[in-house]
């Protein structure tokens, strides 16, 4: 497996505090009202998220994107993005990227005190595509951690959707949740439903696609803790998507300290991503 890690230092961001007022809530900007998608990730862009992998989304995930990051104030900060590593040998246990993209992406929202630039809120999203649809879609598990020294969840925050193709028609949400099915301290975990079923003519057929999202905040610990400017300190944030290959059973959380992980048998296999944030402790 081959794991592209693209982050991008958000530079235009200091650039627009030169010229742009800033408030205790955070950089200031002009409210937009774009027509269609294609707008939205125009609006997108300007607050770095990178057009490539905005073509990658529906359009439902690029509209909600945009309306949080309206809403909250983000801007793109990290994305860990799996891709194919052709002709490599893929480990027992472990779900081949060619058959499964799952990315973790991180936002921030940044508001300046005293001159200085802090992190006030971490928006984590989850994104999950089956590019080959498995054999076993019955309920696969999904697993966030992140240092509970650093963090603390925002209470809320979580929303997930899991998305299906039918064979006939187009991508619709088949499940919405608005919290996780555990939460503690330093993580949580939800399920990702691939259990859709279509019909051609009465004849049961498999999705043809099936993908998800879910997205929450973290707030810093403490507050005016976390600098912007990279200054040596590291903290990550690690998900982990399992799926379950077995037709009789089911994948459930352990709570592990202050960490959530997910009890996985033989038949299961996983993919796992980080998003890594630098930043200089205040």
């Amino acid at each position: 497996m081959k794991s592209l890690i693209s982050c991008f230092l958000a530079v235009s961001l200091l650039t627009l505090l030169c010229v742009l007022p800033v408030s205790a809530n955070g950089i200031a900007g002009e409210a937009a009202n774009p027509a269609n998608i294609e707008e939205m990730k125009e609006h997108l862009v300007q607050r770095d998220y990178p057009m490539d992998y905005l073509d990658t989304l529906m359009d439902q995930q690029v509209a909600a994107l945009y309306e949080r990051a309206e809403r909250e104030n983000l801007y793109f900060y990290c994305l860990e993005q799996h891709r194919d590593d052709p002709g490599g040998v893929m480990p027992n246990g472990a779900i081949p990227t060619s058959d499964l993209d799952f990315d973790v992406m991180l936002s921030l929202v940044l508001t300046t005190k005293e001159g200085e630039l802090y992190i006030t809120a971490v928006d984590v999203s989850i994104y999950y595509d089956w590019l080959e649809m498995p054999f076993v879609r019955n309920v696969d598990s999904i697993a966030v951690n992140w240092d509970a020294d650093k963090f603390v969840y925002k209470e809320d925050s979580f929303v997930a959707n899991d998305y299906a193709l039918p064979f006939l028609g187009s991508w619709f949400t088949y499940k919405t949740w608005h919290a996780p099915a555990n939460l503690v301290q330093g993580g949580l975990g939800y399920y990702a439903y691939i259990d859709y079923t279509d019909s051609v003519m009465g004849t049961p057929t498999v999705a043809a696609g099936l993908r998800g999202d879910a997205n929450f905040m973290l707030l810093p610990k403490s507050s005016w803790s976390m600098l912007r400017a990279p200054g040596g300190d590291i903290t990550t944030i690690q998900s982990q998507y399992v799926h379950n290959k077995n037709i009789a059973g089911s994948l459930g959380f352990e709570v592990e300290g202050v960490n959530i992980s997910i009890s996985a048998s033989a038949l299961s296999d996983e993919i796992a991503a980080v998003g890594t944030i630098n930043y200089t402790e205040a």
